[in-house]
């Protein structure tokens, strides 16, 4: 058993993201401000929720095709959301709806400490 842990990886020190963008993601944002996109061209994908995913929604609303939408949620716009490129309304990023339950910006060895001992927790409970 295993479980995706990308989100919570990309709101850590180590990431090379913009520290603008990750306590943007931290501050702003919950499990209510993701969308998920590309529904219609049979690629769902879960993005941050913001000025640029709009444009995108109202382009699948309207039946627009893939040509349209896919330059607003290319790899450069990703590169550009992460590094600050862009600004933040105008950059797509995939990330889980855990973004609710992400609060802080620590290293990466806090991370995976805090999830050990969760671990440990939850394990001792049936001990």
């Amino acid at each position: 058993d295993g479980g995706y842990l990308g989100s919570r990886f990309f709101c850590t020190k180590e990431c090379p993201a913009s520290e603008e963008v990750k306590q943007a993601l931290v501050n702003n944002y919950g499990e209510l401000d993701t969308h998920i996109g590309l529904r219609p061209y049979r690629n769902s994908t879960r993005f941050v929720k913001n000025d640029l995913m709009k444009q995108v929604i109202e382009l699948e609303k309207a039946g627009e095709p893939f040509e349209k939408v896919g330059p607003l949620v290319a790899g450069y716009r990703t590169r550009g959301f992460v590094t600050g490129e862009f600004p933040f309304q105008e950059g797509s990023l995939c990330i889980g709806e855990c973004l609710g339950n992400i609060h802080d910006v620590p290293t990466v060895a806090e991370v995976v400490e805090r999830i050990m001992k969760e671990c440990e927790a939850q394990l001792n409970r049936f001990n």
